[in-house]
């Protein structure tokens, strides 16, 4: 929280001055500065898997415990949460930072983006051989935001061990995939 400075001017308290909208590339150059995980969150549509690199995921509860992730509108991955109800978040290591490539963009650029990638159904969604971590959901429910939706999920099965030998997590900061450091060196 910032000091009120002289040049704000006088406020009424609990107030904030809103001076005009960002831009979207505005906000785009704020979330660079934003350290977030990566996950593909994946689902059934017509029988195929369908999935997307996500980074807008978060922990909604405990009691009871629900999941949210945010998912562009007109997604093929949308579609088949809405459609299906079960859906997967798979929690990228390092080494398959190049699924979170795969996964992201349009459908154009991958038409099939599980070609070659190993994976397995799991309570009725796909889930990435190899995550560090996964979990399948059952959707609660859609909430329209802008151009994306926000699907609230209830937990149904997870994995905390799904790689045989679970590395350190992808993590997507100042455009670009990044390791997280080593814990060893970590401060306490």
């Amino acid at each position: 929280m910032s000091a009120l400075r002289e040049e704000d001017g006088p406020r009424a308290a609990g107030t904030r001055a809103i001076p005009g909208e960002a831009s979207g590339p505005d906000v785009r150059a704020f979330m660079r500065a934003w350290a977030t995980g990566v996950a593909v969150v994946t689902g059934t549509l017509g029988g195929e898997p369908a999935g997307c690199t996500v980074n807008a995921f978060l922990s909604v509860s405990l009691r009871p415990p629900l999941l949210l992730v945010s998912l562009a509108d007109g997604s093929r991955t949308l579609a088949a949460v809405a459609g299906h109800g079960a859906f997967g978040i798979n929690v990228l290591g390092w080494d398959q930072r190049q699924l979170a490539g795969r996964f992201a963009g349009g459908a154009a650029r991958h038409a099939d983006r599980f070609a070659g990638t190993p994976w397995r159904m799991r309570a009725g969604a796909p889930v990435l051989e190899g995550a560090v971590a996964a979990c399948v959901c059952v959707r609660e429910r859609l909430i329209g935001a802008a151009d994306h939706t926000l699907v609230l999920g209830r937990p149904v099965w997870t994995d905390a061990g799904v790689a045989a030998e679970p590395g350190a997590p992808v993590v997507y900061h100042g455009n670009r995939y990044q390791p997280l450091p080593s814990s060893a060196g970590a401060v306490p």
